[in-house]
């Protein structure tokens, strides 16, 4: 019997350059992170923040478009995610 419910979103692990970047942005209020997570389109600051630091996140096209806008807003220059070939933990995948 095939199981009910979506399937799976394919998930990535978010560069952790940028992870620090943003990460130093919003400590110096450069700008601050509500101002980032309301400018890359997030729904609130805490939205941002879980996907910031959360081990790996969702791989789709609104996710990643608005992590390349937070790499934009920062300064930012390198890719979103890590390649696809770095290793993404069983724990963390589901």
């Amino acid at each position: 019997m095939a199981a009910k419910g979506p399937l799976p979103r394919p998930r990535r692990r978010l560069n952790p350059e940028l992870r620090q970047a943003a990460q130093i942005a919003m400590r110096e209020r450069r700008p601050s992170g509500p101002v980032i997570s309301q400018r890359a389109g997030f729904s609130h600051q805490t939205k941002f923040s879980a996907l910031l630091h959360a081990p790996v996140v969702p791989d789709t096209p609104l996710i990643r478009s608005r992590f390349e806008r937070v790499a934009e807003i920062i300064g930012f220059h390198g890719d979103v995610f890590l390649p696809e070939t770095a290793d993404v933990p069983e724990a963390a995948a589901r």
